[in-house]
């Protein structure tokens, strides 16, 4: 290195960034220093101003660098090729080995330039070859690669209409133009470059992805064939045209992937001769997607550079996996459920501190909730089409696919608050503020707001039939000129280029007016570099019809930059992962990559935080041959140059975080061909009757109980059905020696769909089944049925239960009899009003005979939107209390005195948390003797947001009076105000007596809620919410809960069903959670579909989620009710799982240390399994070790546990004690070795 520029402002004296030269030795600083005078260690004393405390940056103007350059298009050309409209890049890089980098900026519509560094923030032109200067074509981007490997920087250039042209570098900044022999120049328009090295030679290899030279919509007139009775393409076109549903459509251009023999000289790969496969088969024909940018970066952690392809339009991303041979396999489409749907740009990071990359990729969604509601999103006119369109759903909005174990991604973007940039082109993951996490930047604008809802309406008033013009020439001619004039129609779309904060833990916050970068324009080309070689990146910008932005990086936090060098001919060493471990700070990782930016190339520089500037790091690196080396004692505000060992030091693999050693087998196996069992989707669609509906009402689930009717030890399952169907009982049985299942069908043909489910005990034996509807549909008919399991059945209450949501029993006189809350269903087409809720006994005396409970019902006059209950004794007084988790509401908290109910919900603290809430389960979680709350929610994972200061709003009524609610959600405006969420079109269409007050969709994204209202104020109600996050309440035995919100992996989907148990046998109690997708109606906005989540419960209290290889269980599909129960008689506790259309999941537990003692309760009266009963096993001085509450009574999601316990084997005799109903504590001695014991009342 020859100069390094000072400036460097900090909030401490900082000791001189210097520059050492690391290679050979392993561990060991400086062993080996390159001997040229330009390389040897050197540093320089940065000026410091004391007493800042600096970050983001600050804008540098382009003239006052010295750049003169502006990339301008003419409205015309524009007008008539709207591929030129997205603009151009920019490379950054040390072309001449000085230390610092230069900048080259590609033109549209002009002459490209590069400008040479001279340090202290000055740039000087550089002149180049005709050929590199203006290629005849529109340049799209570049990048600063080494092809060669030579040691120097070539110039890869992106054209529209010649795909790539090579410029070797021959010193001096003169250019040879190689492209002939090169091999890349083609007839294609090449978008987006990445280069690495995938087959193992050595040397960069290329993949290009290829956009459109044209746009088939800009042509004046598209002559259509017809044959038969179908309209199709000319044949000329046939390859690049299609039609469906009676529209054009067009492909993109196939991508290419070229091999470089070493020297620059490259050969396509084809992609039907299985380089590329699908499903391990090669593909049949090349893709032909609107491409726009693309990376190779391996993020499956083999050492191997994987490839991910941002398309445009509806043509699918394209994740491929590297085999590191040259080859690449199509990822699995179960590995992925949602990408962004016009996705420009894609950069990779941890994003989560779990030592994998997490990809983020950036759409269209306008930052502004306001602007959104007078845009039109892009529509997706073949999105049924999957071998077109993907197997994924794709989405209007920035994607962030966070990794989890086995290659698996779920999309967080809207739990991470990064789901809206603007009209976005290119993400960069950098650490802005030298904190050790990856922040986000992300560069957006567009010439104009295309989608702009009014000028749409405006221009399609305008259209008139193209006639009389005498030939295709004038045609043409005056086309492009109208469609000029209607371009210069739409509002410009000047954006900033957004700045987000890593909060840690997956978690953003918005600071582009924070960090500088707010100044608005078209930003598009986007790259990072240290221009100024103070050891952090500066960023510099290629904007559209304007000079190029630059902005100076401030922050003044302790850093350590390095460069690699590695063995020729990759001698940048792309593809090199590193990974930094320094005290006080997250292991941090970076990898070496080569173009992959949207147009655009950065400097290989990487740049990591240090704690202070005394402090010292270990650096691990992965070679992109697979050879490790470790190096010790990196100090810093240092710059180091490291050079890759020409021995290995350590043996070819990945460097990888330590994790804890895996489980010998899952603790779960698969056993559901036992049940055979398939759920159908229920047929209801609830929007037709209520089109403002959220998200619909009708796919609930259809209620799980799990019981043992036969009383042979084993664990039985009933499961429901939808509207048609019948109950199906699988009843435990030996076949052929092994333990099975004995399915039948009870005869009653439901009339609703089946929600709740529960089994009662009956003095003698008996049991019975009580089954709730939903009675969402059909009207008059009764939604409670009892059978007795034996073919007959008959109907309950049917004027005062005209639709259930779920059935809970608990002793709530105490001893003698169950008490059964059956909770309200919504009403069809007045949600979020539900029917009322109840409460009605079975007295002892009188076994058959259902009554209604008058005086504890009337508690339940309140509720409102029920969707969950639980009989819970929190008081431990033998009186369990009633708990309603509700929708729209708090959890509801009903105190039992002495058989009397009174609400104490915010006595209990529980009225600081308003929810969506699903589900309720009651555990001692916390190992305090008391039992504490697991309750579901919808989760973070969504398009809304809420808090107590910024309360999430529905407002409903019936403003025609019809019988319809109509449901209007709300969005906070900058000022504070709310107005409502959704485009005007859809409020005119719910309210169209409301059409003359809306106006533009200008006038309307500016409208209050108060003002959309005020003809009928008093006609609505409100709905307000203020956490979405799935949480634990930790019951403090003070008569008080306190909060906490489950691990962040829970929150990225609606949650359903839950269940807590020791599933390993460590005395400590797990969780299980189900989360499922929901059905909304209004399109851009999707629920990321879960799975089956274990959360292990740790020692110190905390909960671990375990990855699905680990526990068994699916992460491909949506559940709804979890059982538990002990399927196949071994003493553990197993997991039976309903999914909404979909097969029924059952899971044999086969942790070794999980086989405990089997508990039953055998009590009297109408309670003979002891439902409620509580046990607590004591220590020698009469300590709790832990409580459980028998189970049995329902809890979760429409779900009825078998009313079983099984706790950790003992190894001599323990002392438990039960509570029982009514509030007597006896003591029970269970003896050594003993599996399974029945206690009786």
């Amino acid at each position: 290195m020859k100069r390094l520029a000072s400036g460097w402002m900090a909030g401490e004296t900082l000791s001189p960034l210097r520059f050492t030269i690391l290679c050979g030795v392993m561990g060991m600083l400086g062993a080996c220093t390159l001997q040229s005078q330009s390389l040897s260690s050197q540093s320089l004393q940065l000026t410091v101003e004391a007493g800042q405390d600096l970050e983001g940056f600050v804008g540098v103007a382009a003239e006052d660098c010295g750049v003169d350059f502006r990339n301008d298009l003419n409205p015309l050309k524009g007008a008539g090729n709207r591929v030129l409209f997205n603009g151009s890049g920019l490379a950054l890089g040390d072309l001449n080995d000085d230390g610092l980098p230069e900048v080259f900026f590609c033109a549209i519509d002009g002459e490209n330039a590069l400008f040479t560094n001279r340090g202290s923030w000055q740039f000087q032109s550089c002149a180049l070859p005709p050929s590199l200067r203006n290629p005849g074509v529109p340049s799209r981007g570049a990048v600063f690669a080494d092809v060669d490997g030579d040691r120097d920087l070539d110039i890869l250039l992106a054209t529209v209409g010649r795909g790539v042209l090579v410029f070797l570098n021959r010193g001096s900044f003169r250019f040879e133009d190689a492209s002939a022999k090169a091999g890349l120049e083609t007839r294609f328009s090449a978008s987006g470059l990445t280069l690495a090295d995938v087959d193992g030679n050595g040397s960069l290899d290329v993949y290009v992805a290829n956009n459109r030279v044209d746009d088939i919509r800009d042509k004046a007139r598209v002559p259509v064939r017809r044959v038969g009775n179908q309209i199709l393409p000319p044949k000329q076109w046939e390859d690049r045209l299609f039609i469906h549903q009676s529209q054009l459509h067009e492909y993109g251009e196939a991508d290419r992937l070229y091999l470089n023999n070493g020297l620059g000289q490259f050969t396509p790969v084809s992609w039907t001769e299985g380089a590329f496969r699908s499903n391990g088969k090669p593909l049949k024909a090349p893709p032909q997607d609107w491409g726009l940018s693309a990376m190779l970066c391996d993020w499956t952690g083999d050492g191997w550079p994987d490839l991910y392809v941002c398309n445009d339009y509806w043509t699918p991303d394209r994740l491929w996996v590297g085999d590191g041979q040259g080859g690449f396999d199509a990822l699995d489409a179960a590995a992925l459920k949602i990408t962004s749907a016009s996705s420009m740009g894609v950069d990779m990071a941890d994003v989560d501190q779990d030592g994998d990359l997490d990809l983020f990729v950036a759409d269209m969604l306008d930052r502004d909730p306001m602007r959104r509601k007078a845009q039109l999103p892009a529509v997706n006119w073949v999105a049924n089409l999957p071998h077109l369109n993907g197997p994924w759903t794709q989405v209007n909005r920035n994607t962030l696919l966070v990794q989890e174990s086995g290659g698996r991604f779920v999309e967080m973007a809207q739990m991470a608050s990064v789901q809206a940039s603007g009209w976005s082109w290119c993400p960069i993951f950098m650490d802005v503020d030298l904190d050790g996490l990856d922040d986000l930047l992300v560069s957006a604008g567009y010439s104009h707001d295309m989608q702009d809802l009014d000028t749409l309406e405006k221009i399609k008033g305008l259209q008139h039939p193209w006639q009389g013009y005498p030939n295709e020439a004038s045609l043409q001619a005056a086309f492009t000129q109208e469609m000029q004039e209607h371009i210069a129609l739409y509002p410009p779309l000047r954006e900033p280029v957004a700045a987000f904060r890593n909060l840690g833990k997956g978690q953003f916050e918005d600071v582009t007016d924070r960090w500088g970068t707010q100044h608005p324009a078209v930003h598009q080309g986007f790259a990072t570099a240290d221009l100024d070689a103070d050891g952090d990146l500066d960023l510099v910008l290629n904007r559209f019809n304007d000079t190029p932005a630059f902005y100076r990086n401030q922050a003044s936090g302790a850093r350590l930059s390095l460069s690699l060098m590695g063995k020729g001919p990759n001698t940048a060493a792309v593809g090199a992962r590193m990974w930094l471990d320094v005290e006080g700070l997250p292991s941090m990782q970076r990898t070496v990559i080569a173009g992959g930016r949207y147009l655009s190339h950065g400097e290989s520089k990487q740049v990591f935080a240090m704690p202070s500037a005394q402090a010292i790091a270990s650096l691990r690196i992965r070679w992109p041959d697979g050879s490790q080396s470790v190096h010790d004692s990196l100090m810093a505000q240092q710059h180091h140059l490291i050079q890759q060992p020409a021995i290995p030091e350590l043996p070819a693999g990945g460097v990888s975080e330590p994790s804890s050693a895996p489980d010998p087998q899952p603790w779960f196996v698969d056993a559901s061909h036992w049940l055979n069992h398939v759920s159908k989707p229920s047929q209801a669609n609830d929007f037709a009757m209520q089109p403002s509906l959220p998200f619909s009402q009708a796919h609930g689930g259809t209620g799980l109980s799990s019981v043992d009717i036969n009383r042979d030890g084993r664990s039985d399952i009933i499961l429901g059905a939808v509207k048609g169907g019948r109950i199906t009982v699988f009843e435990s049985t030996d076949i052929d020696g092994e333990p099975g299942f004995e399915r039948r069908e009870l005869s009653y043909k439901l009339v609703h769909n089946s929600t709740g489910l529960l089994a009662m005990g009956l003095p003698g034996g008996a049991v019975h089944l009580l089954m709730g509807q939903d009675g969402y549909q059909a009207r008059g008919a009764s939604s409670m049925v009892e059978f007795d399991l034996k073919g007959r059945w008959r109907t309950l209450f049917s004027k005062e239960l005209p639709g259930i949501h779920s059935l809970v029993a608990g002793p709530a006189q105490g001893m003698g009899h169950l008490g059964v809350a059956a909770m309200g269903y919504t009403r069809w087409g007045l949600y979020p009003h539900c029917h009322p809720s109840l409460i009605f006994e079975q007295e002892a005396s009188k076994p058959n005979p259902w009554q209604i409970a008058p005086d504890l019902s009337k508690a339940l006059r309140s509720v409102v939107r029920p969707r969950s209950a639980l009989w819970c004794d929190l008081r431990g007084d033998g009186y369990p209390e009633l708990l309603i988790a509700s929708h729209g509401g708090p959890i509801r908290l009903f105190e039992n005195r002495k058989g009397h109910l009174e609400e104490a919900t915010a006595q209990w603290g529980l009225d600081r948390w308003r929810g969506l809430w699903t589900s309720l389960v009651a555990a001692d979680l916390d190992g305090n003797g008391h039992l504490d709350l697991l309750a579901g929610n919808l989760g973070a994972n969504t398009r809304w947001h809420a808090s107590r200061e910024k309360p999430l709003r529905w407002y409903f009524g019936d403003p025609l009076k019809n019988g319809r609610y109509v449901v209007i959600e709300t969005v906070y405006h900058a000022d504070g105000r709310q107005g409502p969420a959704l485009p005007r079109d859809k409020m005119v269409s719910w309210m169209p007596s409301m059409r003359s007050e809306l106006m533009t969709h200008e006038s309307y994204k500016k409208m209050s809620i108060e003002a959309l209202l005020e003809p009928d104020p008093e006609g609505w109600s409100v709905m307000e919410v203020d956490t979405l996050e799935s949480m634990i309440l930790y019951n403090n035995g003070e008569g008080k809960f306190d909060g906490e919100p489950l691990p962040l992996p829970v929150q990225q989907a609606p949650i359903s069903g839950v269940q807590a148990a020791d599933f390993n046998g460590d005395g400590q109690v797990d969780l299980i959670v189900g989360q499922i997708g929901m059905i909304s109606s209004v399109g851009n906005f999707s629920f990321q579909l879960g799975g089956l989540l274990l959360l292990r419960g740790e020692s110190d209290g905390t909960f671990r989620k375990m990855s699905p290889d680990s526990c068994g269980l699916p992460f491909d599909a949506g559940f709804q009710s979890i059982g538990l129960g002990d399927f196949n008689g071994d003493h553990r506790m197993d997991i039976v799982a309903t999914q909404a259309g979909g097969q029924t999941r059952l899971f044999f537990n086969q942790h070794p240390q999980a086989a405990g003692l089997s508990v039953r309760i055998q009590g009297k009266g109408n309670n003979p399994f002891g439902v409620g009963c509580q046990l607590r096993m004591l220590d020698d001085a009469g300590g709790v070790l832990f409580a459980r509450t028998m189970p049995g009574g329902g809890s979760g999601w429409q779900t009825q546990n078998d009313p079983l316990l099984i706790l950790p084997m003992i190894s001599a005799d323990v002392e438990y004690q039960i509570l029982w109903p009514g509030g007597e504590w006896r003591s029970h001695h269970i003896g050594e070795g003993v599996d399974s014991v029945t206690i009786i009342e």
